[in-house]
């Protein structure tokens, strides 16, 4: 599985993905309990909640590394050459999936490309 943070939301919504990618790039240990505290919240972060969720797992940073922004911009360029407007979108195979789903359906994407794959290279074995 592959992250790519895209802040499509407000300022803080920039500034909690240069965090989150910071600590990726600094504290990769880190990372994850910092993107499940982030993801936890409903609707928009501001510099507080951003600031606690930092506090609450521990984690301290003075400012998102200047990679980080490097990294979103390229991240913005690819989830724009998917046609991707909003998160979460989960790409499974060539499928791109929007919002939020359940397990289910991701868990039946994730079935159908593997079995696809698997009949291309029995395709190409014949």
């Amino acid at each position: 599985m592959v992250l790519k943070p895209l802040p499509y939301r407000a300022e803080t919504s920039l500034t909690s993905a240069r965090l989150a990618l910071t600590v990726w790039e600094q504290q990769p240990k880190n990372f994850l309990k910092l993107h499940e505290r982030l993801m936890a919240k409903k609707g928009n972060h501001d510099e507080a909640s951003i600031a606690a969720a930092l506090d609450k797992t521990g984690i301290k940073l003075k400012e998102p590394s200047k990679a980080s922004l490097d990294t979103i911009n390229t991240n913005l360029t690819l989830a724009q050459q998917l046609g991707v407007q909003g998160t979460p979108a989960t790409l499974v195979g060539n499928e791109l999936i929007s919002g939020a789903v359940p397990y289910a359906q991701l868990e039946a994407a994730v079935k159908g490309a593997l079995q696809a794959k698997h009949d291309a290279s029995q395709a190409l074995a014949a």
